[in-house]
Protein backbone atom coordinates (compact mmCIF):
# COMPACT_ATOMS: atom_id res chain seq x y z
CA UNK A 1 0.00 0.00 0.00
CA UNK A 2 1.45 3.85 -0.63
CA UNK A 3 1.52 5.95 2.21
CA UNK A 4 -0.48 9.18 1.41
CA UNK A 5 1.88 11.43 3.08
CA UNK A 6 4.24 10.26 0.37
CA UNK A 7 2.04 11.31 -2.68
CA UNK A 8 2.57 14.76 -4.40
CA UNK A 9 -0.06 17.72 -3.02
CA UNK A 10 -3.50 16.48 -4.60
CA UNK A 11 -2.69 13.21 -5.56
CA UNK A 12 -4.56 9.97 -4.75
CA UNK A 13 -4.27 6.14 -4.99
CA UNK A 14 -6.71 3.68 -6.67
CA UNK A 15 -6.40 -0.37 -7.40
CA UNK A 16 -6.91 -0.89 -11.20
CA UNK A 17 -10.11 -2.45 -10.69
CA UNK A 18 -11.78 0.51 -8.96
CA UNK A 19 -10.58 2.28 -11.63
CA UNK A 20 -11.98 0.22 -14.32
CA UNK A 21 -10.53 -3.50 -14.66
CA UNK A 22 -11.70 -6.20 -17.23
CA UNK A 23 -14.76 -3.93 -18.66
CA UNK A 24 -15.47 -5.67 -21.61
CA UNK A 25 -17.51 -8.47 -23.09
CA UNK A 26 -16.55 -11.71 -25.54
CA UNK A 27 -17.37 -12.16 -29.08
CA UNK A 28 -17.33 -15.35 -30.83
CA UNK A 29 -16.52 -13.19 -34.59
CA UNK A 30 -17.07 -16.19 -36.61
CA UNK A 31 -20.64 -16.01 -36.15
CA UNK A 32 -20.01 -12.92 -38.53
CA UNK A 33 -17.89 -14.48 -41.25
CA UNK A 34 -18.77 -11.61 -43.69
CA UNK A 35 -18.06 -8.67 -40.54
CA UNK A 36 -14.50 -6.93 -41.42
CA UNK A 37 -13.48 -6.63 -37.65
CA UNK A 38 -10.42 -4.74 -36.19
CA UNK A 39 -8.30 -6.84 -34.20
CA UNK A 40 -6.09 -5.69 -31.63
CA UNK A 41 -3.75 -8.75 -31.08
CA UNK A 42 -1.08 -9.11 -29.46
CA UNK A 43 1.71 -10.34 -32.39
CA UNK A 44 0.38 -6.46 -34.11
CA UNK A 45 1.32 -4.84 -31.14
CA UNK A 46 4.84 -4.59 -32.54
CA UNK A 47 3.51 -2.83 -35.66
CA UNK A 48 1.74 -0.02 -33.57
CA UNK A 49 -1.52 -1.03 -35.61
CA UNK A 50 -4.07 -3.39 -35.09
CA UNK A 51 -5.11 -6.03 -37.82
CA UNK A 52 -8.07 -6.05 -40.34
CA UNK A 53 -9.69 -9.33 -40.37
CA UNK A 54 -12.62 -10.86 -41.39
CA UNK A 55 -14.83 -13.17 -38.92
CA UNK A 56 -14.52 -16.16 -41.05
CA UNK A 57 -10.56 -15.49 -40.42
CA UNK A 58 -10.51 -15.17 -36.79
CA UNK A 59 -11.06 -18.87 -34.75
CA UNK A 60 -10.77 -18.12 -31.63
CA UNK A 61 -13.35 -16.15 -29.10
CA UNK A 62 -12.20 -12.72 -28.86
CA UNK A 63 -13.35 -9.61 -26.36
CA UNK A 64 -15.31 -6.48 -27.33
CA UNK A 65 -13.23 -3.09 -26.47
CA UNK A 66 -13.69 0.74 -27.29
CA UNK A 67 -12.16 3.95 -28.22
CA UNK A 68 -9.34 4.88 -25.16
CA UNK A 69 -9.60 0.84 -23.62
CA UNK A 70 -6.55 0.16 -21.98
CA UNK A 71 -4.64 -2.96 -22.88
CA UNK A 72 -2.29 -4.72 -20.13
CA UNK A 73 -0.79 -7.69 -21.81
CA UNK A 74 -1.39 -10.95 -19.86
CA UNK A 75 1.63 -13.16 -21.56
CA UNK A 76 5.54 -13.03 -20.48
CA UNK A 77 4.36 -9.48 -18.65
CA UNK A 78 8.42 -9.50 -18.75
CA UNK A 79 7.93 -7.87 -21.79
CA UNK A 80 6.98 -4.16 -21.74
CA UNK A 81 3.34 -3.91 -23.64
CA UNK A 82 0.99 -1.90 -23.12
CA UNK A 83 -2.02 -0.42 -25.68
CA UNK A 84 -4.70 2.25 -26.16
CA UNK A 85 -7.63 1.18 -28.37
CA UNK A 86 -7.27 3.84 -31.37
CA UNK A 87 -10.02 6.34 -32.64
CA UNK A 88 -13.39 4.40 -34.26
CA UNK A 89 -12.61 3.74 -37.93
CA UNK A 90 -15.89 2.14 -39.22
CA UNK A 91 -15.60 -1.48 -37.92
CA UNK A 92 -16.27 -2.95 -34.47
CA UNK A 93 -13.43 -3.22 -32.63
CA UNK A 94 -11.95 -6.45 -30.65
CA UNK A 95 -9.31 -7.64 -28.92
CA UNK A 96 -7.90 -11.28 -28.17
CA UNK A 97 -8.16 -12.40 -24.69
CA UNK A 98 -4.66 -12.29 -23.31
CA UNK A 99 -5.47 -8.80 -22.98
CA UNK A 100 -6.01 -7.47 -19.82
CA UNK A 101 -9.01 -4.10 -20.39
CA UNK A 102 -8.79 -0.98 -18.08
CA UNK A 103 -11.35 1.26 -18.96
CA UNK A 104 -12.56 4.42 -17.26
CA UNK A 105 -14.39 7.99 -18.60
CA UNK A 106 -12.68 9.99 -15.27
CA UNK A 107 -8.95 9.47 -16.24
CA UNK A 108 -6.94 10.41 -19.04
CA UNK A 109 -6.05 6.97 -20.48
CA UNK A 110 -2.77 8.23 -22.39
CA UNK A 111 -1.68 9.09 -18.51
CA UNK A 112 -2.57 5.22 -17.69
CA UNK A 113 -0.90 3.75 -20.13
CA UNK A 114 2.42 5.54 -19.33
CA UNK A 115 2.41 4.67 -15.44
CA UNK A 116 1.71 0.88 -16.70
CA UNK A 117 5.12 1.10 -18.52
CA UNK A 118 6.66 2.39 -16.22
CA UNK A 119 9.60 0.45 -14.50
CA UNK A 120 7.85 0.01 -10.69
CA UNK A 121 4.70 -0.68 -12.21
CA UNK A 122 6.68 -3.97 -14.12
CA UNK A 123 8.18 -5.43 -11.42
CA UNK A 124 4.50 -5.42 -9.20
CA UNK A 125 3.32 -6.66 -12.38
CA UNK A 126 5.80 -9.70 -12.24
CA UNK A 127 4.75 -10.48 -8.56
CA UNK A 128 1.46 -11.61 -10.26
CA UNK A 129 2.23 -14.13 -12.71
CA UNK A 130 2.01 -18.16 -12.92
CA UNK A 131 3.45 -20.79 -15.25
CA UNK A 132 7.18 -21.28 -15.60
CA UNK A 133 8.44 -18.61 -18.23
CA UNK A 134 8.97 -17.31 -21.48
CA UNK A 135 5.32 -17.65 -23.50
CA UNK A 136 3.91 -19.93 -21.10
CA UNK A 137 3.72 -17.53 -18.05
CA UNK A 138 0.55 -15.12 -17.43
CA UNK A 139 0.14 -12.20 -15.32
CA UNK A 140 -3.25 -13.18 -13.04
CA UNK A 141 -6.10 -11.05 -13.56
CA UNK A 142 -7.20 -11.61 -10.02
CA UNK A 143 -3.93 -10.03 -8.85
CA UNK A 144 -3.08 -7.56 -11.33
CA UNK A 145 -6.77 -6.03 -10.59
CA UNK A 146 -5.38 -5.22 -6.89
CA UNK A 147 -2.10 -3.30 -8.06
CA UNK A 148 -2.05 -0.06 -6.80
CA UNK A 149 -2.02 3.23 -9.48
CA UNK A 150 -0.57 6.59 -8.73
CA UNK A 151 -3.81 9.50 -9.53
CA UNK A 152 -3.21 12.68 -9.75
CA UNK A 153 -5.50 15.40 -10.57
CA UNK A 154 -6.98 15.10 -14.32
CA UNK A 155 -5.42 18.69 -15.09
CA UNK A 156 -1.99 17.45 -14.18
CA UNK A 157 -2.48 14.00 -16.02
CA UNK A 158 -3.00 15.90 -19.36
CA UNK A 159 -0.22 17.94 -18.31
CA UNK A 160 1.88 15.07 -17.68
CA UNK A 161 1.07 13.47 -20.61
CA UNK A 162 2.13 16.47 -22.60
CA UNK A 163 5.74 16.47 -21.07
CA UNK A 164 6.57 12.76 -21.23
CA UNK A 165 5.31 12.31 -24.73
CA UNK A 166 7.48 15.53 -25.29
CA UNK A 167 10.61 14.04 -24.45
CA UNK A 168 10.01 10.70 -25.48
CA UNK A 169 9.39 11.76 -29.13
CA UNK A 170 13.24 12.85 -28.61
CA UNK A 171 14.66 9.74 -27.57
CA UNK A 172 12.48 7.86 -29.84
CA UNK A 173 13.78 10.24 -32.73
CA UNK A 174 17.56 9.44 -31.65
CA UNK A 175 16.61 5.49 -31.63
CA UNK A 176 15.41 6.00 -35.18
CA UNK A 177 18.44 7.60 -36.35
CA UNK A 178 20.64 4.96 -34.70
CA UNK A 179 18.97 2.51 -36.51
CA UNK A 180 20.94 3.80 -39.89
CA UNK A 181 23.89 3.34 -38.07
CA UNK A 182 24.90 -0.32 -38.24
CA UNK A 183 24.00 -0.42 -41.97
CA UNK A 184 26.58 2.29 -42.60
CA UNK A 185 29.34 1.11 -40.43
CA UNK A 186 28.56 -2.45 -43.10
CA UNK A 187 28.75 0.07 -45.91
CA UNK A 188 32.24 1.19 -44.11
CA UNK A 189 33.33 -2.45 -43.47
CA UNK A 190 33.01 -3.20 -47.01
CA UNK A 191 34.46 -0.51 -48.12
CA UNK A 192 37.61 -1.01 -46.37
CA UNK A 193 37.94 -4.17 -47.57
CA UNK A 194 37.55 -3.72 -51.26
CA UNK A 195 40.04 -1.18 -51.12
CA UNK A 196 42.57 -3.30 -49.14
CA UNK A 197 42.12 -6.39 -52.03
CA UNK A 198 42.21 -3.89 -55.00
CA UNK A 199 45.79 -2.36 -53.23
CA UNK A 200 44.47 0.85 -52.93
CA UNK A 201 45.57 0.83 -48.57
CA UNK A 202 49.15 0.26 -49.75
CA UNK A 203 49.67 2.77 -53.23
CA UNK A 204 51.87 5.06 -51.42
CA UNK A 205 53.54 1.58 -49.94
CA UNK A 206 54.33 0.45 -53.27
CA UNK A 207 55.47 3.66 -54.73
CA UNK A 208 57.92 3.76 -51.93
CA UNK A 209 59.20 0.24 -52.36
CA UNK A 210 59.58 -0.87 -55.81
CA UNK A 211 61.62 -3.56 -55.41
CA UNK A 212 60.16 -6.01 -53.41
CA UNK A 213 59.99 -9.34 -53.85
CA UNK A 214 56.78 -10.47 -56.16
CA UNK A 215 53.77 -12.17 -54.67
CA UNK A 216 54.78 -15.26 -56.92
CA UNK A 217 58.10 -16.12 -55.26
CA UNK A 218 55.73 -15.90 -51.59
CA UNK A 219 53.42 -18.19 -53.15
CA UNK A 220 56.07 -20.44 -54.46
CA UNK A 221 57.59 -21.14 -50.98
CA UNK A 222 54.03 -21.37 -49.74
CA UNK A 223 53.70 -24.13 -52.32
CA UNK A 224 57.01 -25.65 -51.33
CA UNK A 225 56.28 -25.87 -47.75
CA UNK A 226 52.76 -27.50 -48.90
CA UNK A 227 54.34 -30.35 -50.73
CA UNK A 228 57.16 -30.84 -47.54
CA UNK A 229 54.00 -31.10 -45.21
CA UNK A 230 52.66 -33.70 -47.01
CA UNK A 231 55.39 -35.92 -47.92
CA UNK A 232 56.84 -35.71 -44.60
CA UNK A 233 53.00 -37.55 -43.43
CA UNK A 234 52.78 -39.42 -46.19
CA UNK A 235 56.22 -40.28 -48.13
CA UNK A 236 55.23 -43.48 -49.58
CA UNK A 237 51.91 -41.45 -51.06
CA UNK A 238 52.33 -39.14 -54.63
CA UNK A 239 51.71 -35.78 -53.88
CA UNK A 240 49.05 -34.11 -56.43
CA UNK A 241 49.78 -30.33 -57.30
CA UNK A 242 46.20 -28.38 -56.56
CA UNK A 243 45.00 -27.04 -59.79
CA UNK A 244 46.23 -23.39 -60.67
CA UNK A 245 43.84 -20.23 -60.81
CA UNK A 246 41.68 -19.57 -63.99
CA UNK A 247 41.68 -16.07 -63.62
CA UNK A 248 40.10 -14.77 -66.84
CA UNK A 249 37.24 -13.96 -65.21
CA UNK A 250 38.54 -12.01 -61.99
CA UNK A 251 39.53 -8.81 -61.47
CA UNK A 252 43.17 -7.56 -62.05
CA UNK A 253 45.51 -6.55 -59.78
CA UNK A 254 48.34 -4.75 -58.39
CA UNK A 255 51.79 -5.19 -60.06
CA UNK A 256 53.64 -7.90 -58.17
CA UNK A 257 50.40 -9.42 -56.61
CA UNK A 258 48.91 -13.23 -58.29
CA UNK A 259 46.22 -15.25 -57.17
CA UNK A 260 45.85 -18.52 -55.25
CA UNK A 261 43.04 -21.16 -54.28
CA UNK A 262 42.20 -21.63 -50.86
CA UNK A 263 42.88 -25.21 -51.71
CA UNK A 264 46.59 -23.96 -52.15
CA UNK A 265 46.88 -22.25 -49.31
CA UNK A 266 45.33 -24.85 -47.14
CA UNK A 267 47.35 -27.87 -45.29
CA UNK A 268 47.14 -31.27 -47.39
CA UNK A 269 47.54 -33.18 -44.53
CA UNK A 270 43.75 -31.21 -43.73
CA UNK A 271 41.86 -31.05 -45.78
CA UNK A 272 38.87 -28.70 -46.23
CA UNK A 273 36.29 -30.67 -44.42
CA UNK A 274 32.87 -30.31 -42.75
CA UNK A 275 31.66 -31.36 -39.31
CA UNK A 276 29.73 -33.87 -37.51
CA UNK A 277 26.58 -34.99 -39.39
CA UNK A 278 24.20 -35.84 -36.73
CA UNK A 279 25.53 -34.41 -33.24
CA UNK A 280 22.50 -35.88 -31.65
CA UNK A 281 21.05 -34.72 -28.26
CA UNK A 282 23.39 -32.88 -25.54
CA UNK A 283 26.04 -34.49 -24.12
CA UNK A 284 26.91 -32.93 -20.75
CA UNK A 285 30.70 -34.22 -20.27
CA UNK A 286 31.37 -34.50 -24.22
CA UNK A 287 33.17 -32.50 -26.75
CA UNK A 288 32.52 -29.06 -27.49
CA UNK A 289 31.24 -28.61 -30.88
CA UNK A 290 30.79 -25.34 -32.85
CA UNK A 291 27.77 -24.64 -34.76
CA UNK A 292 27.01 -21.48 -36.81
CA UNK A 293 25.24 -19.83 -34.19
CA UNK A 294 28.49 -19.65 -31.84
CA UNK A 295 30.19 -17.18 -34.71
CA UNK A 296 29.04 -13.84 -33.73
CA UNK A 297 30.60 -10.88 -35.40
CA UNK A 298 33.05 -12.81 -36.96
CA UNK A 299 34.16 -14.17 -33.92
CA UNK A 300 33.49 -17.38 -32.05
CA UNK A 301 31.60 -17.17 -28.76
CA UNK A 302 31.97 -20.46 -27.17
CA UNK A 303 29.80 -19.20 -24.05
CA UNK A 304 26.93 -22.03 -24.89
CA UNK A 305 27.98 -24.75 -27.34
CA UNK A 306 26.44 -27.73 -27.99
CA UNK A 307 28.25 -30.96 -26.51
CA UNK A 308 28.69 -34.54 -28.24
CA UNK A 309 29.51 -37.80 -26.85
CA UNK A 310 33.73 -38.92 -27.43
CA UNK A 311 32.59 -41.35 -29.21
CA UNK A 312 30.89 -39.37 -32.45
CA UNK A 313 33.57 -36.77 -32.05
CA UNK A 314 36.25 -39.06 -32.89
CA UNK A 315 34.43 -40.63 -36.09
CA UNK A 316 35.07 -36.70 -37.18
CA UNK A 317 38.65 -36.74 -36.15
CA UNK A 318 39.22 -34.57 -39.88
CA UNK A 319 37.51 -31.60 -38.10
CA UNK A 320 39.24 -31.48 -34.38
CA UNK A 321 40.37 -27.86 -33.81
CA UNK A 322 44.06 -27.19 -33.29
CA UNK A 323 43.37 -23.23 -32.93
CA UNK A 324 44.27 -21.11 -35.92
CA UNK A 325 41.76 -22.58 -38.27
CA UNK A 326 39.05 -20.49 -40.20
CA UNK A 327 35.97 -21.76 -40.24
CA UNK A 328 33.28 -20.98 -43.11
CA UNK A 329 29.26 -21.75 -42.95
CA UNK A 330 28.23 -23.72 -45.70
CA UNK A 331 24.35 -24.17 -45.05
CA UNK A 332 21.60 -22.00 -44.50
CA UNK A 333 23.51 -18.43 -43.73
CA UNK A 334 26.12 -18.69 -46.31
CA UNK A 335 29.54 -17.15 -46.00
CA UNK A 336 29.84 -16.29 -42.27
CA UNK A 337 33.91 -16.62 -41.70
CA UNK A 338 35.34 -16.73 -38.00
CA UNK A 339 38.71 -17.65 -36.90
CA UNK A 340 39.83 -20.33 -34.33
CA UNK A 341 41.20 -18.86 -31.22
CA UNK A 342 43.42 -21.57 -29.32
CA UNK A 343 40.95 -21.58 -26.47
CA UNK A 344 38.77 -23.64 -28.69
CA UNK A 345 41.43 -26.21 -29.51
CA UNK A 346 39.70 -29.81 -28.58
CA UNK A 347 36.43 -28.62 -29.93
CA UNK A 348 35.19 -30.35 -33.59
CA UNK A 349 32.50 -28.31 -35.56
CA UNK A 350 28.86 -29.40 -36.98
CA UNK A 351 28.20 -30.62 -40.52
CA UNK A 352 27.19 -26.64 -41.82
CA UNK A 353 30.69 -25.32 -40.99
CA UNK A 354 33.50 -25.68 -43.37
CA UNK A 355 36.99 -26.32 -41.88
CA UNK A 356 39.99 -24.37 -43.31
CA UNK A 357 43.32 -25.45 -41.96
CA UNK A 358 45.61 -22.32 -43.20
CA UNK A 359 48.94 -23.06 -43.74
CA UNK A 360 51.92 -21.55 -41.82
CA UNK A 361 53.56 -19.34 -43.97
CA UNK A 362 49.99 -18.29 -45.85
CA UNK A 363 47.88 -16.06 -43.54
CA UNK A 364 44.22 -16.83 -41.78
CA UNK A 365 43.10 -13.13 -41.33
CA UNK A 366 44.24 -12.43 -45.09
CA UNK A 367 41.72 -14.80 -46.17
CA UNK A 368 39.24 -14.25 -43.81
CA UNK A 369 39.52 -10.87 -44.46
CA UNK A 370 38.82 -11.35 -48.11
CA UNK A 371 36.34 -14.27 -47.86
CA UNK A 372 34.35 -11.10 -46.00
CA UNK A 373 35.49 -8.33 -48.67
CA UNK A 374 32.88 -7.93 -51.81
CA UNK A 375 35.00 -9.90 -54.41
CA UNK A 376 35.14 -12.56 -51.71
CA UNK A 377 31.47 -12.98 -51.08
CA UNK A 378 30.53 -12.50 -54.60
CA UNK A 379 33.00 -15.66 -55.45
CA UNK A 380 30.81 -17.95 -52.55
CA UNK A 381 27.53 -16.46 -53.69
CA UNK A 382 27.77 -17.30 -57.11
CA UNK A 383 28.69 -21.06 -56.26
CA UNK A 384 25.60 -20.74 -53.79
CA UNK A 385 22.92 -23.39 -54.76
CA UNK A 386 19.50 -24.33 -53.41
CA UNK A 387 16.52 -22.45 -52.71
CA UNK A 388 15.10 -22.82 -49.01
CA UNK A 389 18.04 -23.97 -47.60
CA UNK A 390 20.54 -22.22 -49.52
CA UNK A 391 24.14 -24.77 -49.60
CA UNK A 392 27.66 -23.96 -50.17
CA UNK A 393 29.76 -26.87 -51.40
CA UNK A 394 33.00 -27.77 -50.37
CA UNK A 395 34.16 -28.26 -53.65
CA UNK A 396 33.54 -24.99 -54.75
CA UNK A 397 35.18 -23.55 -51.29
CA UNK A 398 38.51 -25.22 -52.29
CA UNK A 399 38.44 -22.99 -55.76
CA UNK A 400 37.98 -19.94 -54.57
CA UNK A 401 40.15 -17.45 -55.66
CA UNK A 402 42.18 -15.27 -53.15
CA UNK A 403 44.98 -12.66 -54.12
CA UNK A 404 48.32 -12.70 -52.75
CA UNK A 405 50.06 -9.72 -52.33
CA UNK A 406 53.72 -9.85 -51.41
CA UNK A 407 54.61 -10.98 -48.02
CA UNK A 408 55.39 -7.66 -46.35
CA UNK A 409 52.74 -5.49 -48.17
CA UNK A 410 50.63 -8.41 -46.91
CA UNK A 411 50.93 -7.98 -43.14
CA UNK A 412 51.04 -4.12 -43.76
CA UNK A 413 47.65 -4.55 -44.82
CA UNK A 414 46.28 -6.72 -42.73
CA UNK A 415 47.70 -4.33 -39.93
CA UNK A 416 45.32 -1.30 -41.92
CA UNK A 417 42.11 -3.07 -41.95
CA UNK A 418 42.36 -4.55 -38.60
CA UNK A 419 42.88 -0.58 -37.67
CA UNK A 420 39.94 0.34 -39.61
CA UNK A 421 38.03 -2.87 -38.38
CA UNK A 422 38.54 -2.17 -34.83
CA UNK A 423 37.59 1.42 -34.64
CA UNK A 424 33.88 -0.02 -36.10
CA UNK A 425 34.09 -2.37 -33.65
CA UNK A 426 34.65 0.01 -30.66
CA UNK A 427 31.74 2.21 -32.45
CA UNK A 428 29.54 -0.46 -32.41
CA UNK A 429 29.49 -0.60 -28.50
CA UNK A 430 29.12 3.01 -28.54
CA UNK A 431 25.88 2.42 -30.09
CA UNK A 432 24.75 -0.40 -28.03
CA UNK A 433 25.56 1.65 -24.63
CA UNK A 434 23.86 4.57 -26.17
CA UNK A 435 20.43 2.30 -26.71
CA UNK A 436 20.73 1.17 -23.78
CA UNK A 437 20.98 4.46 -22.14
CA UNK A 438 17.97 5.69 -24.09
CA UNK A 439 15.84 2.88 -22.62
CA UNK A 440 16.54 3.79 -19.51
CA UNK A 441 16.22 7.70 -19.99
CA UNK A 442 12.91 6.83 -21.12
CA UNK A 443 12.21 4.79 -17.48
CA UNK A 444 13.66 7.69 -16.11
CA UNK A 445 11.42 10.48 -17.21
CA UNK A 446 8.38 8.07 -16.43
CA UNK A 447 9.98 7.30 -12.99
CA UNK A 448 9.76 11.22 -12.40
CA UNK A 449 6.27 11.47 -13.52
CA UNK A 450 5.22 8.98 -11.15
CA UNK A 451 6.87 10.86 -8.58
CA UNK A 452 5.27 13.99 -9.37
CA UNK A 453 8.68 15.77 -10.32
CA UNK A 454 8.35 16.15 -14.17
CA UNK A 455 5.68 18.64 -13.92
CA UNK A 456 4.49 21.58 -11.39
CA UNK A 457 1.24 20.78 -9.37
CA UNK A 458 -1.57 23.65 -9.30
CA UNK A 459 -3.02 24.47 -6.09
CA UNK A 460 -6.26 25.17 -8.49
CA UNK A 461 -6.83 21.62 -9.88
CA UNK A 462 -9.22 19.40 -8.39
CA UNK A 463 -7.76 17.11 -6.17
CA UNK A 464 -7.63 13.45 -7.42
CA UNK A 465 -10.08 12.56 -4.43
CA UNK A 466 -12.93 14.28 -5.86
CA UNK A 467 -11.93 12.51 -8.62
CA UNK A 468 -12.05 9.04 -7.82
CA UNK A 469 -15.45 9.88 -5.80
CA UNK A 470 -17.24 10.84 -9.07
CA UNK A 471 -15.81 7.54 -10.61
CA UNK A 472 -17.13 5.04 -7.64
CA UNK A 473 -20.07 6.77 -7.60
CA UNK A 474 -20.64 6.67 -11.67
CA UNK A 475 -19.77 2.86 -11.28
CA UNK A 476 -22.25 2.52 -8.34
CA UNK A 477 -25.05 4.04 -10.63
CA UNK A 478 -24.07 1.81 -13.31
CA UNK A 479 -24.39 -1.43 -11.20
CA UNK A 480 -27.72 -0.31 -9.53
CA UNK A 481 -29.25 0.64 -13.07
CA UNK A 482 -28.10 -2.12 -15.21
CA UNK A 483 -26.06 0.26 -17.41
CA UNK A 484 -24.01 -2.61 -18.40
CA UNK A 485 -26.53 -5.03 -19.30
CA UNK A 486 -28.02 -2.23 -21.75
CA UNK A 487 -24.90 -1.27 -23.24
CA UNK A 488 -24.44 -4.65 -24.32
CA UNK A 489 -27.92 -5.35 -25.83
CA UNK A 490 -27.09 -1.74 -27.87
CA UNK A 491 -23.81 -2.94 -29.51
CA UNK A 492 -25.39 -5.95 -30.14
CA UNK A 493 -27.75 -4.65 -32.77
CA UNK A 494 -25.14 -2.04 -34.20
CA UNK A 495 -23.12 -4.58 -34.70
Amino acid sequence: MTDAEDLPDGWAVATLGEIGFGKSQPIDPAKEPEVLFELWSVPSFASGEPEARYGREIESGKQRVQPGDVLLCKINPRINRVWIVGPYRGNPQIASTEWMVIRTQHLDSRFLVHQLRECSFRERLLENVSGVGGSLMRARPEGVRELEAMIPPLAEQRRIVAKVEELTARSRAARVALVEVPTLLEQFRQSVLASAFRGDLTTDWRAKHPHTEPASEFLARIRTERRKQWEAKYPKKKYVEPDPVDDADLPELPEGWCWATIEELNDPCRPISYGILKPGDYESNGIAMLRITDMVSGEINDERVHRVSQELSDQYSRTLLCGGELLVSLVGTIGVVASVPNSCRGFNIHRNLGLIAVLSHASCDWIKYYLRSPNGRKQISECTTGGNQPLFNLGDLRLVAVPVAPQVEQALIIERISHELNVTKATDLILREISTGLGQLDQSILAKAFRGELVPQDPDDEPATLLLERLRTSQAEASMNGTGKRTRRKQSTQE
